[in-house]
């Protein structure tokens, strides 16, 4: 038996292999890959704002994203007040809908904001980073 109560019915079971250490060892490489990349690409692409730009547009930045925050909040309070009321599973999917909606508006809303922040003060609005995957990246090139 390779564990207590668990026959060797498996081939892999059979090798007996230090399993724990060896994926102790893969969770360490895999934690630590991401910033080892990150550190070999160098800063992100696109223009940086000099210390002058940045305490230049800081005071309307932050009134923004204050505004943003409480746009998120309500937004938040508001499906939230839905769901509590939502008597089936149409009208639960009805409130998440409108408020994955809410949400991307506030957000576009936002940037807009930013854009037109960085216009008025003649700075070139820093470059968006290409999003890499995971849930609601843009698909890959057509094969």
């Amino acid at each position: 038996m390779f564990f207590d109560g668990c026959p060797q019915s498996d081939h892999a079971m059979s090798l007996r292999l230090p399993i724990v250490p060896a994926l102790l060892g893969l969770g360490l490489a895999l934690t630590q890959a991401p910033t080892a990349l990150w550190a070999q690409q160098g800063p992100g692409p696109g223009p940086r704002l000099t210390p002058q730009q940045k305490q230049q547009i800081f005071p309307e930045q932050k009134r923004l994203w204050l505004q943003h925050s409480r746009a998120r909040i309500s937004g938040l309070q508001t499906a939230e007040r839905c769901v509590q009321a939502a008597q089936t599973a149409d009208a639960f999917k009805s409130c998440l809908q409108r408020e994955r909606q809410s949400n991307m508006e506030s957000r576009r809303s936002h940037w807009s904001a930013m854009r037109a922040l960085f216009s008025r003060y003649g700075i070139e609005m820093p470059e968006r980073r290409e999003r890499r995957g995971g849930p609601g990246a843009p698909a890959g090139p057509e094969t």
